[in-house]
């Protein structure tokens, strides 16, 4: 959640009165401040430009535009969202026109 703001402020069911207040359609879209987000705004000793970040999903459109702007130049993941391959067309294109690289780790656990 965006900084004063806790999670019992707002509400996390999937069923609710109104969809906008069901955790699918609101929260998770509007709400919640990603952790590319999060890295990115709470750095504030140096610049991010030509620094990687590390994240467990691929980003976001919203995300991927806050890692262009912030100068970032690679994107470390290691898991693609459980979505649809086109959904991530378009970040993989502003990653591409903007010279951020991506590259996928797998990561196990013993």
């Amino acid at each position: 959640m965006p900084r004063g703001i806790k999670d019992d402020d707002l509400p996390w069911g999937k069923v609710a009165a109104h969809s906008y207040e069901t955790y699918n359609n609101f929260i998770i879209f509007f709400l919640v401040c990603h952790a590319e987000m999060n890295a990115i705004l709470n750095e504030r000793h140096t610049t991010l430009d030509d620094c990687s970040i590390y994240v467990s999903k691929f980003p976001c459109c919203e995300c991927a535009k806050l890692i262009i702007q912030a100068g970032i130049k690679k994107v470390v993941f290691s898991e693609l969202k459980p979505e649809p391959w086109e959904e991530q067309v378009p970040t993989r294109k502003m990653f591409s026109l903007a010279g951020v690289t991506c590259r996928f780790v797998l990561i196990t656990f013993l």
